[in-house]
């Protein structure tokens, strides 16, 4: 796999396990397993971001799938925004997840919408 704008390639896959979600191996490229190493489906959301379902005392809900692969390499995103570098909501590769203050995240996006982004692709992007 590799990211058309960045240009680069996974050779090595990393996976985790968070304490809080014992049930569910994270890969490194963003992907999701569970005990058994069966690969789990991503649903999107009506804004592209990629969720995976999640059981807690009989209860289905949801978490968002890049929060959870930035907390699983990268640190605990309490109190951040996780920014796409490549502008792919889909792509999860932890290498292309930032942690950002709300404040900075807005500030980003703002200024380099012009250079960045099309202004349909920020239709749907809450600022």
């Amino acid at each position: 796999m590799a990211s058309k704008s960045r240009g680069y390639m996974i050779t090595e896959w990393l996976f985790k396990v968070l304490d809080e979600y014992p049930t569910r191996i994270i890969c490194s490229d963003g992907t999701f397993y569970n005990l058994k190493g069966k690969k789990l489906n991503l649903k999107p959301s009506k804004n592209k971001y990629l969720r995976i379902r999640m059981y807690k005392n009989g209860r289905e809900f949801y978490k968002w799938a890049h929060r959870m692969v930035y907390h699983a390499f990268k640190g605990d995103p309490k109190g951040l925004e996780i920014h796409h570098e490549d502008k792919d909501v889909q792509n999860n590769y932890y290498i292309n997840l930032t942690g950002l203050t709300p404040k900075k995240h807005r500030y980003y996006h703002k200024k380099k919408k012009v250079e960045l982004y099309k202004p349909e692709e920020l239709k749907d992007v809450p600022f």
